[in-house]
């Protein structure tokens, strides 16, 4: 439970521009990342909290700047829809548009990781290209701002009442070992009653 307080802290950090619980939270991550087996992450957000730490040392006036607002952005106008700006910026604008559409013929980066220069072409233009991709997008009126929530669609409603559904039967259909006879030796994933003469083996 703790740990889940701690990923919506985060949460809260980032959709509310609280500097002060954003760092303490980065701050308490690392332990939780590296109790996932992730520890690139642990690794390298020890690192990152290092720096913010001494951020107002290493690099004078951008703590002022992320004191005004500047660790999250908001490209919509749906209340909580801020999200990191390394999120914003990285995920969001320049992975996404640089996903192959049309497989690994395609013109994203799966259809050129064996050409080493046409690698390196797409490393250094990408970020320029995301940039013209989303400036064609807003001259049409498809760009990424809107007011709507995506969860609110009939469809996207639909989707989330069935996994709750789903989930909620998955758990009633556990098996309960401790409203079993007390006797015998019961496997968990398939609810059978282990042989006599394997219980007695086992209890001996």
């Amino acid at each position: 439970m703790d740990h889940v307080w701690l990923v919506l802290q985060l949460n809260e950090g980032v959709k509310t521009n609280e500097l002060l619980l954003y760092f303490h939270n980065i701050h308490l991550m690392p332990v939780l990342f590296f109790s996932y087996d992730c520890q690139n992450y642990a690794r390298y957000l020890i690192m990152f909290s290092v720096l913010l730490a001494n951020i107002d040392d290493t690099h004078p006036g951008a703590l002022d700047l992320l004191k005004r607002r500047a660790i999250s952005v908001a490209r919509s106008m749906i209340p909580g829809s801020r999200e990191d700006v390394n999120r914003t910026i990285i995920e969001e604008t320049i992975m996404r548009d640089s996903k192959a559409h049309s497989g690994a013929s395609g013109t994203g980066i799966s259809g050129i990781t064996r050409n080493y220069a046409a690698y390196q072409r797409w490393i250094s233009a990408m970020h320029e290209i995301s940039k013209y991709t989303a400036a064609t997008f807003s001259l049409v009126d498809m760009g990424f701002y809107t007011d709507h929530h995506k969860d609110v669609r009939k469809s996207e409603v639909k989707r989330s009442q069935d996994n709750v559904s789903k989930t909620v039967d998955a758990f009633k259909n556990f098996l309960n070992p401790f409203s079993l006879e007390k006797d015998k030796l019961y496997c968990v994933a398939s609810a059978a009653a282990v042989p006599p003469c394997r219980n007695r083996e086992r209890s001996s």
